[in-house]
């Protein structure tokens, strides 16, 4: 099996948690599309779904190969970077909020909260 890759590190110092390091940019993970999906791992990281070229979605898992066949083939490509354990959340929202994936639910509740906010301010 391929090493765990460890582009982050996070660490905890008098009751604050600290990050450091960098992610590689997802064209540099490992990748797949419709005819290369069976090289998907099996084991735990961080992974982008594509759909003609665009990320419309990013996420995590413990097993990438089976959340995958969650996604009902809405995509025609993948890239994933292997992580463990708490790396792999925070690789997954740092993504999320860089890119705004249109698929990521947490957009959208990013969204209704700033239109919220914006009609809070303008009543």
């Amino acid at each position: 099996m391929h090493p765990l890759r460890i582009p982050i590190a996070i660490s905890e110092e008098d009751g604050r948690i600290a990050i450091s390091g960098s992610v590689p940019p997802i064209s540099e993970w490992e990748s797949a599309d419709e005819r290369t999906m069976a090289k998907v791992p099996r084991g735990p990281g961080c992974y982008a779904l594509f759909r003609k070229g665009e990320l419309i979605y990013v996420g995590e898992s413990d097993c990438i190969a089976d959340r995958l066949k969650g996604h009902n083939k809405l995509f025609d490509s993948c890239a994933w970077l292997r992580l463990d354990g708490a790396q792999r959340y925070v690789v997954e929202k740092m993504l999320i909020w860089h890119y705004m994936p249109e698929d990521n639910k947490e957009l959208k509740r990013h969204d209704y909260r700033m239109r919220l906010k914006e009609e809070m301010l303008h009543a």
